[in-house]
């Protein structure tokens, strides 16, 4: 493509030289991943279609963009543009996407040492030609041409995905996306805090919060618990927020003022700034934004939660045992161990 505009990702600016089909007036791109190459196609004159997992990062994008979410049809498109995930199943996702929207021609672009051949193979089970760009800056594209309408050797059938999962003794159907942590799994951190769903749950809090509720496991037992309560579940990636609405809806727990049970897909601290008078907050927080690991985002909605927890409200972690999050809660009010695994701690803040 020529006369391209400045970019700041290397990513994007390959995504943008390589692709087969210009950004141009009358042709549709649907991005994924991000909100500067979608401003850039649409500033050359592009219809666009855009989604970010990452609700701060979707909330990014510009007038004029259309914005929409995995599980919405969508016809029509000439070329995908996406930022590959870490997550084979949200490649996954985003492919069968690609393929239902009408487009041909997909240009998926990542940092050389995040990739791997695997990611080629499910472009494969959706794309009849993949091959790779010889790369640039650290980034290299994969390009994926001739649509599959009925994808190969795909295991799972179908986005969102349903596992059978016991909660709390209750059989449980789970949902998730291809992102979402765990993938609907009982993942052992999770596992080690319900084991003390007794006492979480002891003193009968009234206002809750679930920070980073991923597939709805942790909400969906706090609200079979605790049916008078008030309980908001966050997630900042949709694949997160979107199974939680789902997992709780299957549980005849929908989201809706009858219940009290109340859904987002936001940044988990941006949220906490607009409850007060919480009773409780629990959380197994993520340690990763992206591909880095960052704790950044669980430290600060650490000291959130101690400025909005009411007087003996507790705050509930579980985390990798090496995380620094045991001294961040003791700065704040009494904090102990409650449970501690090989791995895994459980840890517990009294405002």
């Amino acid at each position: 493509m020529t006369n391209a505009p400045a970019l700041a990702d290397p990513v994007d600016r390959l995504v943008w030289d390589e692709s087969p089909v210009a950004a141009v007036d009358g042709v549709a791109v649907l991005v994924i991943g991000s909100a500067d190459l979608a401003a850039r196609a649409l500033r050359a004159g592009a219809r666009v279609y855009a989604f970010c997992d990452a609700a701060s990062d979707h909330d990014t994008l510009v007038d004029g963009i259309t914005r929409l979410t995995p599980d919405q049809p969508l016809t029509g498109i000439d070329v995908v543009w996406l930022h590959l995930p870490r997550q084979l199943d949200e490649l996954d996702q985003y492919c069968a996407w690609a393929v239902a929207s009408g487009a041909d021609q997909v240009v998926a672009g990542g940092r050389i040492k995040q990739l791997n051949h695997s990611m080629n193979d499910v472009l494969a089970r959706h794309f009849e030609r993949v091959n790779a760009s010889r790369g640039r800056d650290k980034a290299r594209v994969l390009h994926a041409a001739g649509a599959r309408p009925r994808a190969v050797d795909r295991p799972g059938g179908a986005w969102p995905r349903w596992r059978t999962l016991d909660i709390d003794h209750a059989p449980t159907r789970v949902a998730h996306h291809g992102g979402t942590f765990a993938s609907g799994r009982f993942d052992p951190a999770t596992r080690l805090l319900l084991g003390q769903l007794d006492a979480v749950c002891a003193a009968a809090p009234s206002r809750v919060l679930d920070w980073g509720s991923g597939a709805g496991i942790i909400a969906t037992a706090l609200a079979r618990r605790l049916p008078r309560a008030g309980i908001d579940a966050v997630d900042l990636s949709w694949a997160g927020a979107d199974a939680t609405r789902l997992t709780l809806h299957a549980a005849g727990l929908p989201d809706d003022t009858s219940t009290g049970l109340r859904t987002h897909w936001a940044d988990g601290n941006a949220l906490l700034t607009t409850l007060a008078d919480l009773d409780l907050v629990v959380s197994n927080p993520p340690f990763h934004a992206g591909n880095a690991k960052d704790s950044s985002a669980t430290l600060a909605m650490i000291d959130l939660a101690a400025q909005h927890l009411v007087p003996g409200g507790e705050l509930w972690l579980v985390h990798n045992s090496h995380l620094p999050y045991l001294a961040a809660l003791r700065r704040h009010g009494r904090a102990g161990v409650v449970a501690q695994d090989r791995s895994y701690t459980v840890s517990r803040l009294v405002a």
